[in-house]
C-alpha cells in the first residue's frame, strides 16, 4: 500500500492537541517547497499558533543495489512553524523553536507507532517500510511573515511499480 502523506498529515493536524486544524482555525497547509508556501500565505490572518506544512510533491530516488529488486525511496517533508511577532525577539524565537521541535517529535512518535502496527499487520497506513534511520530535522526561518520552526524529512521504501509492457509502445 502506498503511503497517502497528505491525508495522513491532515488527520494528524486535526487530532494533535497543539495544532487542532479545522476549517475555522486553519493550521494545516500544503506547500510545494519551503520557498513556495502558497496555501499558508493565502490564509494569512487566520494562522494563529503552530502551523503544520506538508510538501505536496513526489520526490525520491530509485535504488537498485545491483539486484533484481528495484526500490522507490520516496522522500517526505513536513514543517512545524510558528509566527514570531518581533523579528528581533530572540527569546520568543527560541521558545517557538522549542515548541516546534516538541510537536515534530510528537508527529514522529505517531509515524513510528503506525509503522510498528503496520508491521504487525494491525493497520494498513503504508508506513510499514518507513526508514527510521532516514529521519532528519533542521531549523527553518524566517519564512513568509516571520515564521520559524523545524523541518522534518524521512523516506519510505516502496515497490516502484516499474513494469515494461510491449503494449505501451508503438512498433
Amino acid at each position: 500500500m502506498d503511503f497517502d502523506f497528505i491525508t495522513y498529515m491532515s488527520d494528524v493536524a486535526e487530532k494533535l492537541k497543539e495544532i487542532q486544524h479545522s476549517l475555522q482555525n486553519r493550521r494545516f497547509h500544503r506547500v510545494s517547497s519551503i520557498a513556495n508556501i502558497e496555501e499558508l500565505l493565502s490564509n494569512m490572518g487566520n494562522t494563529e499558533g503552530l502551523q503544520l506544512l506538508v510538501v505536496d510533491a513526489y520526490d525520491g530516488r530509485f535504488i537498485d543495489n545491483n539486484s533484481s529488486n528495484l526500490l522507490d525511496s520516496r522522500l517526505f517533508t513536513f514543517y512545524v512553524v510558528k509566527n514570531i511577532q518581533e523579528a528581533t525577539d530572540f527569546d520568543e524565537k527560541q521558545e517557538a523553536l522549542k515548541q516546534c521541535r516538541l510537536v515534530s517529535k510528537k508527529i514522529l512518535s505517531k509515524l513510528f507507532l503506525d509503522k510498528l502496527t503496520d508491521s504487525q499487520a494491525k493497520t494498513e497506513t503504508g508506513l510499514r517500510n518507513l526508514d527510521r534511520q532516514s529521519v532528519r530535522y533542521l531549523t527553518v526561518g524566517p519564512i513568509g511573515d516571520n515564521y520559524h520552526g523545524i523541518e522534518t524529512i524521512f523516506t519510505i521504501l516502496e515497490k516502484p511499480g516499474i513494469i515494461f509492457s510491449e503494449e505501451d509502445w508503438l512498433s
